[in-house]
């Protein structure tokens, strides 16, 4: 379904029954029931909030290639545009400050067992909590400095096999995080999807911003190939919502590259 080897969903609060129907576009269906939102997060004054646009937020979850067993974690969760879509088989924590989105939040992305949230900044979260697939709109702050903040500690919370998926804007971030990424020894780049200027309408802006697809291989031979496999997804010249959404829905990445003899070695040290 869409690349992955699970299913979605969280709880639909907002729908009497479930609807036996297309699940991306039920995530269609989602966004447009949703009224504009524009809303600061409480405790980040000045920080403004981008909500994620519900069919972003589903194929996020499809591009994480989320298996069985991963934990999956969401820093700045909002009101559930992501959360809210992954698999209901697998544990997930998700993160917000802001009092009014955490309790929209907790109905979105609530409802199924494994789900944890937590109303808090993501840098108040403890860095021994670790995760195997990290999904992420994060506050973008000035010139992109949050973000690229954001991704660099997110990646400290991944397992060996990992991947984070996340929103970034343009411009400074991908300087900031181009410069973080030559740091890791363990990083590769795999995925790239170039968004439209319709991507946050909803919210009353037109940032230009783009997703990365960021594994963790530690053999530098696998890594070096999952490099090789990257694919990059330029949608930038789409000018409509609708069109935004309909391409979308085709877009795939490659899996995640999974060293088990490592991964087994590093749990018996």
């Amino acid at each position: 379904m869409y690349g992955s080897e699970q299913c979605v969903g969280g709880k639909e609060a907002d729908a009497g029954t479930l609807r036996e129907s297309d699940p991306y576009d039920n995530a269609v269906l989602d966004y447009y029931t949703n009224q504009k939102i524009t809303a600061k997060r409480d405790n980040r004054e000045g920080v403004d909030y981008y909500p994620t646009p519900e069919p972003l937020g589903f194929m996020m979850n499809m591009w994480g290639r989320v298996k069985e067993g991963d934990e999956i974690l969401e820093p700045s969760a909002g009101h559930g545009a992501i959360a809210r879509y992954a698999p209901a088989e697998n544990r997930m924590t998700a993160v917000e400050p802001s009092q009014s989105l955490f309790a929209r939040l907790q109905i979105k992305a609530g409802g199924v067992a494994g789900r944890s949230f937590v109303n808090d900044i993501f840098e108040n979260y403890n860095i021994v909590n670790k995760h195997d697939v990290v999904l992420m709109n994060p506050p973008f702050g000035v010139q992109g400095k949050l973000a690229a903040e954001h991704v660099a500690k997110a990646y400290k919370h991944l397992n060996e096999g990992g991947r984070i998926v996340a929103i970034v804007p343009e411009g400074k971030a991908q300087d900031r995080i181009g410069k973080w990424l030559d740091e890791q020894k363990d990083a590769v780049v795999v995925g790239e999807v170039l968004l439209p200027d319709v991507t946050f309408v909803q919210a009353g802006t037109s940032i230009r911003c783009r997703v990365l697809v960021i594994d963790k291989i530690s053999n530098e031979a696998k890594r070096n190939n999952a490099a090789t496999q990257k694919v990059t997804h330029d949608l930038s010249y789409v000018e409509s919502v609708e069109e935004f959404f309909e391409t979308l829905r085709g877009i795939n990445m490659p899996d995640r590259t999974i060293d088990t003899q490592l991964i087994m070695e590093k749990k018996a040290r």
